[in-house]
């Protein structure tokens, strides 16, 4: 019902956070590029210097792959209490033309 229906009203608004997902991805890219660039770059290390830094690196991926589900989790909540706002200031509008009749804060 009303989940279904935000659900696709989150969706329709996504593209204005599209860039920040862009830029997560272009990080991802980014870091991918640098992994298979890197490990030339450890050939003068030692092997447990090489696995800190790989393991550092696959913390780092994890961490980016957590912040970019956040950001989406946060542009839903941002987009959800927008349709909220938008419904609480309908029922005050309805609530106008109806001429005030309810009583408040009675």
């Amino acid at each position: 019902g009303i989940n279904a229906e935000y659900g696709e009203k989150v969706k329709k608004k996504t593209p204005k956070k599209k860039t920040a997902k862009g830029q997560g991805n272009a990080q991802n890219i980014a870091g991918a590029e640098r992994s298979r660039s890197m490990p030339n770059s450890f050939a003068h290390l030692d092997h447990e210097s090489r696995i800190f830094l790989q393991e550092k690196e696959q913390q780092l991926m994890q961490s980016q792959e957590v912040i970019q589900i956040l950001q989406s989790k946060i542009s839903r909540l941002e987009h959800l209490l927008q349709l909220k706002d938008l419904r609480i200031e309908d029922l005050s509008m309805k609530l106008q033309t109806m001429g005030g009749a309810a009583p408040r804060g009675r």
